[in-house]
């Protein structure tokens, strides 16, 4: 049996009006850089529609960057190593004592003026923004709810990071994703339909890698109709 690290995860669980016991949880689960508080109201309103109990968990790290290894690039990683380095920076700069609105702002502006242009392209700056979920420590100052550090560190090295995916799953899945996102998903479509034969690519206009904070409406009719088929 392979040896593995137990860790505590932080997690929030919501109450529906009138829970179906007999049903499964929805969990939702945020990407390595964002925090459960990502999701907003989101899990509440399917929670309330599908009567069911969704879990919003933390520090459980699920790669969604790419699903094939090869598109997993040591020069992708280092791009993202780059932009939690610069986040660290921002942070540690934030005056003790600053309101917690403003210390957002100081670390967005911090981002902004120091990324490539490339970033800037396909991150508009409220999505940015809603990204950075700060929580204030004993001495006044912020940390990231996010593990941003342990995050950077399982990301230097890219090759050991994600095996090649293997398995099938045959139930339904649905794939949303933003028609304005450098990750390019319909690219993998044949890729994902390998290993999630019943797989459904939705697209959404307007939409970048950030879906469900671009297009929040769209993003819940389509994330409620397939729950709900």
């Amino acid at each position: 049996m392979a040896s593995y690290t137990p860790v505590e995860l932080a997690f929030s669980s919501i109450e529906p009006d009138g829970c179906a016991k007999d049903k499964a949880p929805v969990l939702f689960l945020h990407g390595v850089t964002s925090s459960k508080e990502y999701w907003y109201d989101i899990p509440q309103t399917v929670a309330n529609a599908t009567k069911r109990k969704p879990e919003r968990v933390e520090r459980l790290v699920v790669e969604d960057i790419a699903g094939n290894k090869e598109a997993l690039s040591q020069e992708r990683m280092n791009s993202i190593v780059y932009f939690l380095s610069l986040a660290i920076k921002a942070i540690q700069q934030v005056p003790a004592g600053e309101d917690e609105e403003k210390a957002k702002h100081f670390i967005l502006d911090f981002l902004f003026k120091n990324l490539p242009d490339e970033f800037k392209k396909h991150n508009n700056k409220d999505n940015v923004l809603s990204r950075i979920q700060l929580k204030r420590t004993a001495d006044g100052r912020y940390n990231f709810r996010g593990n941003i550090e342990a995050v950077s560190k399982a990301l230097q090295n890219a090759e050991s990071l994600m095996t090649q995916p293997t398995g099938l799953y045959e139930g339904a899945a649905c794939f949303i994703y933003g028609k304005l996102s450098p990750l390019n998903v319909p690219s993998e479509e044949q890729f994902i339909k390998e290993r999630f034969p019943k797989a459904k690519l939705i697209g959404i206009e307007n939409a970048t890698h950030g879906v469900h904070n671009d297009c929040k409406k769209e993003f819940t009719e389509i994330l409620l109709n397939f729950l709900l088929e």
